[in-house]
């Protein structure tokens, strides 16, 4: 293996005879890069019993090899967690409780509120008329359902003080 198969966005420091793995990340604004050491495997293995001694990864590699092959073990741990997180934030847990927020939304602003739902984030939105003025309202999350919820509540901040909606109540009981 050579230094041209390293996966973005992973980086080797060579010091002292020793090769030592690092993650790389910058910031435009600072013009600055750091350096993140990368730590122990965060994905234990399903099938067999992790027997590997954990590796200390500050005592460094002496062969280039063996740190450029932690590299894309990290890689492919680093991809399979976003994949779970996508996949995670996709899942609607509790469909019921979706249900209701949006009822609840559609009842109070007279209009089911638009989601969306992107990588490993949920949105959703809806518009609200108060004082003649029209304002954009949005709750975000991990999940639809935080996303629902959160914009429920904004709902019943903004149309509180107006009294506007003094007697709504919501369905808090449904466990999470």
């Amino acid at each position: 293996m050579s230094l041209k198969e390293l996966p973005p966005p992973y980086a080797l420091v060579e010091f002292n005879q020793k090769f030592y793995p690092f993650r790389l990340w910058s910031s435009i604004e600072a013009g600055l890069v750091y350096l993140y050491p990368i730590d122990d495997n965060c994905i234990p293995p399903a099938i067999r019993p992790f027997v590997r001694a954990k590796r200390k990864y500050s005592e460094g590699y002496v062969r280039q090899t063996d740190a450029i092959k932690v590299c894309h073990e990290r890689a492919e741990q680093d991809a399979l967690i976003k994949q779970w997180e996508r996949l995670a934030a996709q899942q609607e847990t509790y469909p019921e409780r979706n249900s209701w927020y949006r009822d609840e939304i559609a009842h109070m602003m007279g209009e089911v509120p638009h989601t969306i739902q992107l990588d490993t984030f949920a949105c959703a939105s809806t518009h609200v008329k108060l004082e003649g003025k029209c304002h954009f309202i949005s709750g975000e999350g991990w999940t639809t359902g935080e996303a629902l919820e959160a914009l429920c509540a904004r709902i019943y901040e903004l149309m509180k003080p107006s009294g506007v909606a003094q007697e709504i109540t919501f369905n808090t009981s449904l466990s999470v």
